[in-house]
């Protein structure tokens, strides 16, 4: 016979049980911080590559219309492509 039977029958918990041990509040709490940063950082590094992405093409543009007017057009062609095929 198995010892968890053996002790099951006997009416004692194997050792260590589980439902003897309470978690504490400061191990929960830790984790919880640990796990919101994680997240936090994850969502804020999305955000700001999408943002930065977009963003630096159309700072590229700008300048781009100032000092090679003449080549604008195809520019804007090839920014719109780049951005449809993108996820921006």
């Amino acid at each position: 016979m198995p010892y968890s039977e053996r002790m099951a029958k006997l009416g004692r918990p194997v050792s260590p049980h589980v439902t003897i041990y309470a978690f504490p509040v400061v191990a929960l709490s830790s984790i919880t911080v640990r796990v919101t940063g994680v997240l936090l950082t994850i969502g804020t590094t999305g955000i700001a590559g999408k943002e930065n992405r977009c963003h630096g093409r159309d700072r590229d543009l700008r300048r781009i219309r100032v000092y090679c007017p003449d080549k604008m057009s195809m520019l804007r062609a090839l920014a719109a492509r780049a951005c449809s095929t993108s996820s921006c």
